[in-house]
C-alpha cells in the first residue's frame, strides 16, 4: 500500500518555503581555516598595536610629569 499523498495546501507550502539550507551551506563554505586564521592574526596584531600605544602614552605622560619637578 503506497503512503498517503500530501494535501495540495501542504505541497504548496513546501514549494513556497525559501531555500535556507543553501544559504547556510554557502556561509559554511565561505568560512575556511585560512580566513579564520587571518582574522585571528589581524585581531592579535591590532591588539598589540593598541596596547603598545597605550603603554607609550602612559610612559610619555609620566616622564613629562616628572620633568616638571626638575
Amino acid at each position: 500500500m503506497p503512503p498517503p499523498r500530501a494535501s495540495r495546501s501542504a505541497r504548496r507550502r513546501a514549494e513556497a518555503r525559501p531555500a535556507a539550507p543553501a544559504v547556510r551551506l554557502a556561509l559554511l563554505r565561505a568560512v575556511t581555516l585560512p580566513r579564520v586564521l587571518a582574522a585571528l592574526w589581524l585581531a592579535a596584531t591590532a591588539e598589540l598595536l593598541v596596547l603598545t600605544a597605550l603603554v607609550v602614552h602612559h610612559y610619555t605622560t609620566w616622564y613629562l610629569a616628572i620633568d616638571q619637578f626638575g
